[in-house]
């Protein structure tokens, strides 16, 4: 495929064989074949190691992706907890068996890292790999630790033999071993997904998103009055955890409500932010957290997780911290917490967020209603599904209500 425009001409004729068409039915214009690259884990310039726009972990073996792309080139990182091998790929024709003429990559490494024992591209006759012209692969680097093994490699996107497409779904293939050598892996270490590189990693098709859903992960933690750490899909009623006025300050909030309790199995998408100070928030994408463009006196506002980029900075509870890293994962499962301080804004993962999503103000000042009960009720009251489940109804009509506008 061209890099670069071309000029195309065509022609037609009323006559069913070759001859001269007529002067009015002819033309020619520049067109593109291959047009940029656009999504939200593309770069500007070149992509670098180590700097990755997005990731995701598959949900059967536990590999981590992380990726960033060019115009012409992709970065890759991707871990597993093996000691031997591990592998990626991109399908071969056949849907059903898409190992079959696919292509990967497989590498494995010693206990000192550095530079690989084996990183090598291979093509598949029928199953069997055979070595690739190892023209499409650079700046490789791994490292196995003794429980973990990592690989990053770049793949060049013209003028190589690995031919794999970044716009749109395509079939991914992966697989580790224990050992270190190219050897068939074991049948429950192999897996296969619909990935999409240019977007947001893997698609799904259950219909899933995260639609209603938009609130924090079952494992993101809050801190308890008591300083102890407690994951938000354990937190009760009654218990004490830290939040943060609208001035910044920390303080203490009753947990007077949890709106999630009920029927919490639904798989979304959640963005997971990471920060220079090791911080890491998953949250769904219209949840609103506390962010800024890391001017010196530029105000922490409320922002979409959407709209924040690797250029902002995250309120942490020790002050600004940067975003180095953004990625994209499913999970199963929104957890929120509602507490009795009239602000509505929380601490999570030493992160400072919003309870809500959408829009703070109005959502917040609709929960003034439970925080009043909350001094005359019994926790059971609020604890009761009768209540959980119209809580809920009554949310999504709120919300399609709010979309009109």
């Amino acid at each position: 495929m061209p890099d670069t425009p071309m000029t195309m001409i065509w022609a037609t004729s009323e006559n069913d064989m070759l001859g001269q068409h007529a002067v009015a039915d002819r033309g020619a214009n520049t067109v593109d074949l291959d047009p940029p690259i656009s999504g939200p884990c593309v770069v500007g310039g070149d992509v670098v190691q180590g700097q990755y726009q997005c990731s995701f972990t598959t949900p059967t073996n536990g590999l981590s992706f992380q990726w960033s792309v060019s115009q012409t080139q992709i970065a890759f990182q991707v871990s597993a907890q093996v000691v031997g091998y591990v592998a990626i790929g991109f399908a071969g024709p056949i849907a059903a068996t898409p190992m079959v003429n696919g292509q990967a990559i497989i590498g494995f490494c010693g206990p000192n890292g550095g530079q690989p024992t084996l990183l090598e591209d291979f093509v598949f006759n029928g199953r069997q790999p055979i070595a690739g012209l190892n023209q499409s692969i650079s700046n490789t680097f791994c490292f196995d630790d003794g429980t973990t093994t990592t690989v990053q490699f770049t793949i060049n996107l013209r003028g190589g033999d690995f031919d794999i497409g970044i716009q749109g779904p395509q079939t991914m293939i992966w697989a580790t071993s224990g050992s270190d050598a190219v050897a068939q892996h074991a049948a429950n270490d192999r897996s296969a997904g619909m990935v999409d590189l240019s977007a947001d990693g893997m698609v799904e098709d259950d219909g899933d998103d995260d639609g209603d859903d938009v609130c924090f992960s079952g494992s993101s933690m809050l801190t308890l009055k008591s300083g102890e750490k407690k994951a938000i899909k354990d937190i009760t009623i009654g218990e004490s955890v830290v939040v943060t006025a609208e001035d910044g300050s920390l303080t203490h909030g009753k947990v007077v409500f949890l709106p999630h309790t009920k029927g919490n199995n639904h798989k979304i998408r959640f963005l997971e932010l990471t920060t220079n100070k090791a911080s890491r928030i998953q949250l769904s994408r219209k949840h609103l957290i506390l962010a800024n463009d890391c001017g010196k006196d530029s105000k922490f506002e409320l922002y979409h997780a959407s709209d924040v980029t690797l250029a902002m900075c995250l309120s942490g509870v020790d002050g600004p911290e940067k975003v180095i890293q953004i990625g994209r994962f499913r999970g199963e499962g929104i957890y929120s917490v509602i507490t009795d301080h009239s602000h509505g804004l929380i601490v999570v993962d030493g992160l400072r967020a919003s309870s809500f999503a959408v829009n703070h103000g109005i959502v917040n000042a609709f929960y003034h209603i439970h925080r009043c009960a909350a001094k005359v009720l019994p926790k059971f009251f609020f604890e009761a599904d009768f209540v959980v489940s119209a809580h809920q109804q009554l949310g999504k009509v709120a919300q399609a209500v709010y979309s009109l506008f």
